[in-house]
């Protein structure tokens, strides 16, 4: 089975956020959230108890909520700051290999993949996953990296059904193999 397609930026880009939060889904940015507030709940009341004690001003005044305030706001600017240059450093040339003009050929041993650079080879044991996420198919070769094959490179909804019952069909045939030790 043969399919042609183009890989844009954007195709890129969504990939770029799938598999980030295919990663990152077990740090949940709730668990931040829930120890700053503990963290800002347990230095609002050591501060207002101590300052209670030594003085007779209000409990909290704005020097000490700024105080408060100052670290976490300079941690999300920095978090902030840091994700911008990962994504912006992430980014694929436009002559290189990962956009432009694809083919990806399925056959009995592997995947082929021919770009107007060159050509890449995957046995089916070097094959993690085969991911669908809105339309586009994601065949994962290792934790973060993927063959990105676009859902405009099907022109048919059977077409992509047929695609992903080839390769599910040979991840178990070479699952199988692998496990019994026999190399392909």
């Amino acid at each position: 089975m043969i399919i042609n397609s183009t890989i844009t930026k954007q195709d890129y880009q969504l990939f770029h956020l799938y598999s980030m939060k295919r990663l990152f889904k077990g740090y949940a940015v709730w668990s931040f959230f829930k120890n700053a507030a503990v963290w800002l709940f347990f230095v609002i009341v050591l501060v207002s108890f101590f300052g209670h004690l030594s003085s007779k001003k209000p409990i909290i005044d704005w020097h000490t909520a700024f105080t408060l305030a100052l670290p976490i706001f300079l941690y999300l600017l920095a978090e902030n700051l840091l994700h911008r240059a990962i994504k912006k450093n992430f980014q694929p040339k436009d002559n290189g290999i990962m956009l432009g003009p694809k083919e990806f050929e399925l056959t009995d041993v592997g995947i082929k993949e021919k770009h107007a650079l060159g050509y890449c080879f995957y046995h089916w044991r070097a094959v993690d996953a085969v991911e669908e996420h809105n339309g586009a198919v994601y065949i994962f070769v290792d934790t973060a990296t993927a063959l990105i094959i676009p859902a405009l490179a099907f022109t048919l909804e059977a077409s992509k059904a047929d695609f992903l019952a080839v390769t599910h069909h040979h991840l178990k045939q070479g699952s199988r193999l692998f496990s019994a030790g026999s190399k392909v």
